[in-house]
């Protein structure tokens, strides 16, 4: 079961999430970047879901950028959904996909599926190398 990490400072954003995903998933949620991070290394998601305005020290592109920069860490699949209309390709962000609020719930699911399949494939690709 795909372990996804679900990070957003607001909780109604979280649950959708979660109620979205449904069974076929195992989804933990972080409020902050700093708390996201800890599960990163605690668990390794198979995939990350992440806002960019986080409270804290720490903001959603500081812990996309420590992902990214941690060997164990660095090829997780990040779907940001962000409340900021920017487009994560223009802004040079290291993202998979970008997703801004308000959200179709369907099309952020789809994208997670997609994105979830090519990782596994590619990590069974790689074990059998």
């Amino acid at each position: 079961m795909p372990l996804i990490l679900v990070v957003d400072d607001e909780p109604l954003i979280r649950r959708l999430v979660r109620q979205f995903l449904g069974p076929r998933h195992e989804v933990i949620e972080a409020g902050s970047a700093e708390q996201a991070l800890d599960f990163a290394h605690l668990r390794r998601p198979d995939l990350v879901v992440l806002d960019i305005g986080l409270p804290g020290v720490l903001d959603g592109l500081d812990a996309l950028f420590a992902m990214r920069r941690h060997t164990r860490l660095r090829d997780i699949p990040v779907v940001i959904l962000s409340g900021h209309g920017l487009q994560g390709e223009s802004c040079g962000m290291p993202v998979d996909a970008y997703f801004t609020k308000p959200f179709k719930p369907s099309d952020l699911v789809a994208c997670i599926e997609r994105l979830l399949d090519q990782s596994l494939s590619t990590t069974a690709l790689q074990g059998s190398a």
